[in-house]
């Protein structure tokens, strides 16, 4: 009984050590593989500090003062234009009085003249009659026979052709039909067009702002210390250059990455721009060069008043 006993005991001993060590060893590999889980989790989930979208309607300074990129502006209010004092009221100057009018001297009227006598008429002497005369004999005229009317021929009245005025006025209805309805369809084109407009400014009205949404702080920079309203000089190029740089989709996965080193006048003219660093991708270069090429037509809007050279980085993952 005791050898059966030490046998059993022995063959028991034997899985259990296994069991246990394969135990020990498979919670190893789950502690390696959950801390490597864990470790590329936070490689990937890395926390990328807060981005404030500058706006380019806000102009770059040298020294921004502390505040927001994005921080809407204010219109300022005209200031009050003092009003101007009342003038005293002057006096009523005194009318002059009136003049006297002057007597007019009366004419005496002519003295009458007492009228000249007429002198007598001569007595009319009594006419002698005439004696009377024997009376021509008349001589019958010769009888002239009448001259024949000249017969006139009747003019030829053209007739009018009927067929010809209707097939005309035909056509100058049809014109006036066409016309109608040609000018029905542009208006009726230019009210959708206006009501199209219409809808689309009432969308973009209810459209909230992401960037200015309950922003107070003035116009600024975060951090800055500067005394001037307005963004930073360097944020607002690079704002602009993403702005003109136009990339397809298919580049910005491909870990491409290209600097470009930019000289400003003082007057704000961008002077010259190299590229210092190559991306290996003689597309993905050209369009860095593009979108700095439409920079230098435009320039800054605000002069540095020095000299001012950038080197910037042109990354999809950073601007786009």
């Amino acid at each position: 009984m005791s050898t059966e006993q030490g046998v059993s005991a022995e063959n028991s001993s034997v899985p259990g050590g296994l069991r246990r060590t394969l135990i020990v060893s498979l919670g190893l590999h789950l502690l390696l593989l959950a801390l490597a889980l864990s470790g590329w989790q936070f490689h990937r989930q890395k926390p990328r500090p807060q981005v404030y979208q500058v706006n380019l309607l806000h102009k770059p300074v040298m020294r921004p003062q502390a505040g927001r990129p994005d921080a809407p502006t204010k219109p300022q209010k005209p200031a009050a234009k003092p009003a101007a004092p009342a003038r005293p009221p002057q006096p009523a100057k005194p009318k002059a009085p009136p003049k006297p009018a002057e007597p007019k001297a009366k004419v005496p009227p002519p003295a009458k003249q007492p009228p000249k006598p007429l002198p007598p008429k001569p007595a009319a002497k009594p006419a002698p009659k005439p004696e009377p005369k024997a009376a021509p004999k008349a001589e019958p005229k010769p009888v002239v026979p009448p001259k024949p009317a000249p017969v006139t021929k009747a003019k030829e009245v053209a007739k009018p052709n009927i067929d010809q005025q209707y097939s005309q006025t035909q056509d100058a209805i049809a014109e006036m039909r066409r016309r109608q309805q040609n000018a029905a369809t542009q208006e009726s084109s230019s009210r959708q067009r206006i009501e199209e407009l219409k809808r689309q400014l009432a969308e973009q009205a209810q459209r909230p702002l992401p960037t200015t949404a309950g922003v107070t702080a003035p116009v600024g920079q975060v951090g800055g210390s500067g005394d001037q309203i307005g963004v930073d000089m360097r944020a607002w190029i690079e704002e602009k250059l993403a702005s003109n740089w136009i990339l397809p989709d298919t580049y910005r996965d491909r870990g491409l990455r290209a600097e470009m080193r930019l000289r400003f006048s003082p007057q704000g003219a961008l002077l010259s721009f190299n590229l210092i660093r190559s991306s290996g991708n003689a597309f993905f270069d050209d369009s860095v060069q593009r979108a700095v090429a439409l920079l230098q037509q435009e320039g800054l809007p605000t002069p540095p008043e020095r000299v001012l050279e950038l080197t910037i980085a042109f990354d999809p993952e950073e601007m786009l």
